[in-house]
Order: structure tokens, then C-alpha cells, then sequence
């Protein structure tokens, strides 16, 4: 029994350090971790989950400064607003922007535009974004400092103390806004124009 342990135990050695013979660093299997405030991913990351394998991500800059929801007096269905934990990171942002993309797939309302919206950086390209829900544009709004200094330093821009359009449908010809002026939630007319600013989840 124990001359199995030591060749099992001069096996994984062995292999150890062939990666590094062979110029591969095991700790570069490692999935990276995040933080909020870090430069990746797309954009600015402004929340992360506890293990840092998972967060959000604002664009550096607004993809519309006005831009209408969608159509009136269609009920479409968007209501979701939460953050999902488990083996896959979800969010309703990106649910309630599906939704809205397979209603109006040729128009360009605020959730196709962030839908089709492109960055990339570092050699790798991100097209999932989608427009946020209101609790994720609750959460820019508290990360706000952040996300702007960041964004700045590579070329974004800051917010404007204005509304900014949410993924969440109120009622049939209403949808809710952010306003990143007073923090309040408020809910609008869907053909309204308003500030647009993109997300994504990893």
C-alpha cells in the first residue's frame, strides 16, 4: 500500500511538472477571477458574485441618448427583474430583452439596439448585451462613480444626470425608466426617447 502511494505521488509530480517543461502554468487552468471596478469583459465590471466567477458589466458609454422602448399598446411581457445565482448566472435584463428583440426584430427600439450592440477588447468579442432590468440599472446607479471613472480612463463616457430606459414593461403602453439625476423609478410612455446604456452578464 504504500509503495502505491509514493508512485502515485511521484506520478502527479511528474505530470506537474511537465506543464511547466512544457511551458503551461497549472494555476492557468484556473478560471479568472473578478472585481468590480475591473476593466474586462467588455466594459466595466460593476457587480461580481461572492466567488468573482460571475458578475455585470456597463458598456463605457451610452449607445442611444434617445431612443424610444417600443411600440404602444402592446403587451409584450417583459416583467422580470432579478438576479439569478446557481450553476448559471442569468438575469432578467437579458430575459426581458429577448423578449422584446422576438416582438420587434427588425426595429431599432432601446433593447435591439443594445441586442446589436459590439465591443472588442483584448482580442475577444462581446455581443451578448442586452438593456438592463431595474434592478441591475439600481446597481449601476450605486456603482455610478465607478463605472464612470473607469470608463473615462479608456475613452467612455459618464452618465447624464437624465432617465435611462430599463427593460421592465409596466403596463401595455408604459415601461419604467432610471433616472440617474434623483435615483428615481418612474414609468413612461414607451414611444418616449430616452437614454440608453448596454449590459451584459458573464
Amino acid at each position: 500500500m504504500r509503495s502505491f502511494i509514493i508512485r502515485a505521488l511521484i506520478l502527479t509530480l511528474t505530470l506537474f511538472n511537465s506543464n511547466f517543461i512544457h511551458g503551461v502554468n497549472p494555476s492557468s487552468y484556473l478560471v479568472p477571477r473578478y472585481k468590480v471596478g475591473d476593466y474586462a469583459q467588455g466594459g466595466v465590471i460593476f457587480f461580481v458574485t461572492p466567488d468573482g466567477n460571475h458578475g455585470l458589466v456597463a458598456s463605457i458609454e451610452d449607445i442611444s441618448s434617445s431612443v424610444a422602448w417600443g411600440d404602444l399598446a402592446e403587451t409584450i411581457g417583459a416583467t422580470a427583474n432579478y438576479l439569478g445565482f446557481g450553476k448559471n448566472f442569468i438575469t432578467a435584463g437579458k430575459e426581458n430583452t429577448t423578449k422584446i428583440v422576438d416582438k420587434y426584430p427588425n426595429e431599432t427600439y432601446a433593447a435591439n439596439l443594445c441586442n446589436n450592440y459590439s465591443v472588442s477588447l483584448n482580442g475577444m468579442t462581446y455581443e451578448d448585451w442586452y438593456l438592463p432590468c431595474l434592478l441591475e440599472l439600481g446597481l449601476m446607479m450605486t456603482m455610478r462613480e465607478t463605472i464612470e471613472s473607469v470608463s473615462q480612463a479608456h475613452g467612455g463616457d459618464p452618465f447624464e444626470d437624465r432617465p435611462y430606459w430599463s427593460s421592465f414593461e409596466a403596463f401595455s403602453s408604459v415601461a419604467c425608466t432610471h433616472s440617474f439625476g434623483d435615483a428615481g423609478q418612474y414609468n413612461e410612455v414607451k414611444d418616449d426617447n430616452f437614454r440608453v446604456r448596454a449590459v451584459r452578464a458573464f
